[in-house]
């Protein structure tokens, strides 16, 4: 015990074993273990190849063309996009004559996407219906990589696990079988309920009929058997075949950066408007790229703002005197490309209108589902002359406008790119004295702010709120009266209106406020007898 407490007090690396007493279910599991064959439990395939790592999944894509009228030679599982056969006649067949194994589609496997659509956004029939209607498919394949078990029942012991024996797939596991007392082992490799057999003692489910593999599972005493993980659709697990698409990021984020002596940004861009055209592979930016994947700075992004001064009303030379000048760059960004998702219900409209030949938007009604979208998303808000360039994996510059037209009309969800023009810089600089508040309102206190009807331009500042502490500490860029908020978290007055900043203000618990100082003067009044 006293050289135990010496190494736990040596601060070196170690690996530490514990132990307690079992309890009910334990000790079940313990009992099981000792029926099973003196042969040691080892993650390994029949073939002696170790297995280093859990299950992960994996994908693929199928691209079929049936222009002349064959079927795919697929039967699915009911309700769902999982493979339980396929038919030795079919496009599918022939798919798999033709490829390795890698890409040969295989009972089990899921379908997760179809021409574009996904299951988690357009659902199971949505993806059926496109399957059985459209000629050529492009299929995305969603398969879990294999893992093997070995089990011995010839100690007279049970798997302990019920079994569908028309799918192999494993409904539960029993807490005191053969099957439990391999995952207390093996937890890396522990079999849980939806993982299926695909094999048992070399005998594969592509070759032989399930209720051959299903008799061996039954009657044979030693089983080596591999088995693959299909989970659900909606499943939420990291781990999972598929997951949800990204939902759409907002379209402007902030990128903080502390250049060090000698380093590059590692970016080029538009002098005159500031709008990126490259961003190397070794700068500043691309490290924050590597570890903001939300946040990431492409081709296409405009660089709207630096260190409270922003291109509507400093100018591109100001934005760039800044870039250069300054050793902690605190940039808005506005996204060259974003994405909306609009769902259609019964007898709603869209309620937008498009330039047809390039599908800018030309107008959007007060009432209609992208209205919706603007108030609920505000930060994703669609606007006037933003072009859609793709829906629902379709792109106008392949498909063209018409066939995009007809996919807004026929699909009920609508995943949506657009693009936005960039935003044009001020070519004469105001002389703007600027600054940046930050503030949370995590705590539930307010700012202490009150501003005049309709504007950002501050009419009072209370004393005991988020405010009046922010000015007691920092006097240098304390708010005053008749100062005006330009920017909230990246958003301006001049490209976004007072309405939305307020919205962004009531709403946001974080805020990064970019105020301009007020301009002050002095003014001699000489009055006159009986002048007012």
């Amino acid at each position: 015990v006293t050289r135990m407490r010496e190494e736990l007090r040596s601060g070196r690396p170690m690996n530490i074993t514990l132990a307690r007493h079992a309890n009910s279910e334990e000790a079940a599991i313990l009992l099981a273990m000792k029926t099973e064959a003196t042969r040691p439990i080892a993650p390994a395939s029949p073939r002696g190849v170790l297995q280093s790592r859990p299950p992960k999944a994996c994908t693929f894509i199928v691209n079929v063309n049936r222009h002349n009228g064959e079927k795919l030679g697929l039967v699915f599982e009911t309700g769902s996009l999982t493979v339980s056969r396929i038919n030795t006649e079919g496009l599918i067949a022939e798919w798999n004559r033709t490829r390795s194994s890698g890409t040969r589609v295989q009972p089990s496997d899921q379908i997760t996407e179809v021409n574009g659509k996904h299951v988690s956004i357009h659902g199971v029939e949505s993806l059926l219906g496109a399957i059985h209607r459209e000629p050529i498919l492009q299929l995305s394949m969603a398969r879990a990589e294999s893992f093997y078990i070995h089990i011995d029942k010839s100690g007279g012991g049970r798997l302990g696990c019920a079994i569908d024996a028309n799918t192999l797939e494993i409904k539960a596991v029993n807490g005191a079988g053969l099957v439990a007392a391999w995952n207390f082992k093996n937890p890396e490799f522990a079999v849980q309920p939806g993982d299926r057999f695909i094999e048992v003692n070399g005998k594969n489910n592509v070759d032989n009929e399930f209720d051959v593999l299903s008799t061996d599972i039954r009657e044979q005493p030693v089983l080596d058997a591999k088995l693959a993980r299909v989970t659900s659709m909606a499943s939420s697990d990291a781990n999972a075949v598929t997951t949800l698409p990204p939902p759409p990021l907002p379209i402007t984020f902030s990128i903080e950066l502390d250049k060090k002596y000698g380093s590059l940004l590692g970016v080029t861009f538009v002098e005159s408007n500031m709008q990126v055209t490259t961003v190397e592979s070794d700068g500043l930016l691309h490290s924050w790229n590597m570890t903001n994947p939300e946040r990431v700075l492409s081709a296409g992004d405009q660089i709207v703002g630096v260190n409270c001064r922003h291109l509507v009303t400093h100018g591109a030379s100001s934005l760039l005197e800044a870039i250069t000048g300054d050793q902690t760059l605190d940039m808005t960004v506005n996204r060259g490309k974003f994405t909306v998702r609009i769902d259609k219900t019964p007898g709603a409209k869209i309620g937008v209108t498009f330039c047809r030949e390039t599908l800018r938007v030309k107008t959007i009604e007060e009432i209609g589902l992208v209205a919706h979208w603007n108030r609920q998303r505000p930060d994703v808000a669609i606007r006037l002359g933003d072009r859609v360039v793709q829906v629902n994996g379709k792109r106008v510059n392949e498909t063209g406008a018409a066939e995009i037209i007809q996919e807004m009309k026929r699909e009920s969800v609508l995943r949506m790119w657009l693009t936005r023009e960039p935003i044009a810089a001020v070519s004469d600089y105001a002389g703007l004295n600027t600054f940046m508040v930050r503030v949370d309102k995590s705590s539930g206190r307010k700012l202490g702010l009150h501003f005049d009807t309709g504007t950002t331009r501050i009419d009072s500042v209370n004393k005991d709120g988020l405010i009046a502490d922010w000015n007691a500490k920092h006097p240098d860029s304390a708010v005053r009266v008749c100062d005006q908020i330009l920017e909230v978290d990246g958003k301006h007055l001049l490209t976004h209106g007072a309405e939305q900043l307020h919205d962004a203000i009531r709403r946001e618990q974080v805020l990064r406020l970019v105020f301009a100082r007020a301009h002050t003067w002095d003014v001699v009044i000489e009055r006159g007898a009986g002048q007012k």
